[in-house]
C-alpha cells in the first residue's frame, strides 16, 4: 500500500520586525503529502527550470494549535501556535537549524525550499492544501 502522507515538512513562519527585519519561527509538521513538480523549458538562448510544490495537511497532525494568519500576527507568544500563510517559507525534510536570520542561507543549503503562495482550508476535510514555489 502506497502512503501518501509520508513526509515531514518544515515550516518557517515569517514575521517583519519593526526594524524590518525578518524573524522566523520554525515547526516541523510530520505525515505531509508533498507533491513535487520539476518543469523545464530548454531552447537555444537560455535554460530555465522552475519548481513548485502542493501540500496536503490534515488539521489533527499538526504540531501545535492553529491560528489564522492575522491573529498568529498579533500574537505575543507566536512560538506557540502555527499558521499558514503567504510569505512564509516551507522545506521538504526537517531542518538542523533553532534560529534563522535570513532566508537565504536556507536556500544555500537545503533543497526543496518553497515560499507559500496559496493558501485553502477544507472545513469538511479539516485539512489544508498549500501550495509553494
Amino acid at each position: 500500500m502506497i502512503r501518501l502522507f509520508n513526509k515531514t515538512i518544515t515550516l518557517l513562519n515569517r514575521c517583519k520586525n519593526a526594524d524590518l527585519s525578518d524573524t522566523y519561527y520554525i515547526s516541523s509538521v510530520p505525515n505531509v503529502c508533498a507533491q513535487v513538480h520539476v518543469s523545464g523549458d530548454d531552447n537555444s538562448t537560455n535554460s530555465n527550470v522552475s519548481s513548485s510544490c502542493s501540500m496536503y495537511i490534515h488539521s489533527n497532525t499538526l504540531p501545535k494549535p492553529y491560528h489564522a494568519p492575522k491573529v498568529w500576527a498579533n500574537d505575543t507568544n507566536k512560538n506557540s501556535y502555527i499558521t499558514f500563510k503567504q510569505d512564509d517559507y516551507i522545506v521538504i525534510g526537517e531542518i538542523s537549524e533553532t534560529q534563522i536570520n535570513d532566508i537565504n542561507s536556507i536556500y544555500n543549503k537545503y533543497d526543496n525550499v518553497f515560499k507559500i503562495y496559496s493558501v485553502v482550508y477544507y472545513h469538511l476535510l479539516d485539512s489544508f492544501q498549500i501550495k509553494a514555489k
